[in-house]
């Protein structure tokens, strides 16, 4: 009877291969334990229909930069989520911004003599500032 050489479980061997990567070492994980790890992680399964061709053009650029084309996709989905959140987020503030400018204008046409007032305010802090005026 023939002996089998066994490897060394070094980092080299799982990172190249010899180890890990053949029928024996794979097992499925139970739908418990995968639905436990997406709980964990946050993770919902979607379905989606996507033209052919783009998505063989994901799957060529996830093939280049080494990764799977499925987290490539959550990422590239996840970068756009963030980039339109904040263009949102812009676009709101400064419809805020306007609409309290515009309330504020509004405000003042129906303040009586509020343009005077406010002249006379103007000028006061002049005077103030600049040692005007009697004493």
């Amino acid at each position: 009877m023939k002996k089998s050489a066994k490897t060394a479980a070094t980092s080299d061997a799982w990172e190249q291969g010899t180890l890990g990567r053949d029928e024996a070492s794979v097992r499925r994980s139970s739908p418990t334990r995968e639905q436990a790890v997406d709980d964990a992680l946050g993770l919902q399964m979607i379905s989606i229909r996507l033209p052919r061709d783009l998505l063989s053009r994901v799957k060529l650029i996830a093939g280049y930069r080494g990764v799977a084309y499925q987290p490539l996709m959550r990422d590239v989905l996840g970068r756009w989520a963030r980039a339109e959140m904040v263009e949102i987020a812009r676009q709101t503030r400064a419809q805020e911004l306007a609409e309290r400018t515009l309330r504020s204008a509004q405000v003042r046409r129906r303040l009586p003599n509020s343009g005077k007032a406010r002249d006379k305010r103007d000028k006061a802090r002049q005077l103030t500032s600049t040692g005007g005026g009697s004493s």
